[in-house]
C-alpha cells in the first residue's frame, strides 16, 4: 500500500499534488479520502486522478473524512488484483464458520485472497455480518480483513 496526501489547502493544488505522486507502476486499487470541505466535488477529483496519473481501469472509492488533506491509498505489487463480490441476505444468511472450512462462502469468489476489504451496510442484521466474518475467517485464515459501516447519509 502507498499512502499519498498533499498538504495544500486549495483543491486544484492538492490534486495536482497527488496525481503527480501516483504516477508510477500500475495500482489495483485507490481509496480516495476527501476532506468535508471539497465533499462536493469527490466525483471531479476521482475523475482528474484517473484521467491524469491512475487510468480508467483503477477501481477508485471515495470516502469522506471530517477534516485533513486529501490523501489516495493505493494498493500496488506485482500480480495484485481486485475481484469484487456482493453478499445478500439470504447468502449472509447460510456463511458460518463451521461450513466455510469444507465449502466456499455463499457470494465470495473461491480462492486464495491476501487481503479482504469489506464494506457492511448498517440496515443489515449483525448477526448476519457477523456469519459472513466467522465464515471468512475460517475459510481464509491468513488473509486480512478490513471493514467499515456504510451509513445512509
Amino acid at each position: 500500500w502507498q499512502v499519498l496526501e498533499s498538504p495544500k489547502q486549495e483543491l486544484e493544488g492538492a490534486v495536482a499534488d497527488i496525481a503527480a505522486a501516483a504516477a508510477g507502476p500500475p495500482a489495483s486499487l485507490g481509496i480516495l479520502a476527501v476532506p468535508s470541505r471539497w465533499a462536493a466535488e469527490t466525483s471531479v477529483v476521482s475523475q482528474k486522478l484517473q484521467a491524469s496519473s491512475l487510468g480508467p481501469d483503477v477501481p477508485l472509492l471515495g470516502v469522506l473524512q471530517d477534516d485533513g488533506p486529501l490523501r489516495l491509498l493505493l494498493a500496488r505489487g506485482a500480480g495484485a488484483t481486485v475481484q469484487p463480490f456482493f453478499v445478500n441476505k439470504e447468502e449472509l444468511s447460510q456463511a458460518g464458520a463451521g461450513l466455510a472450512k469444507e465449502n466456499p462462502v455463499p457470494g465470495v469468489p473461491d480462492g486464495r485472497h491476501a487481503s479482504l476489504l469489506l464494506f457492511s451496510d448498517s440496515k443489515v442484521p449483525s448477526t448476519l455480518t457477523r456469519n459472513l466474518l466467522e465464515a471468512l475467517d475460517s475459510r481464509y485464515p491468513t488473509a486480512s480483513k478490513v471493514g467499515l459501516v456504510v451509513r445512509p447519509a
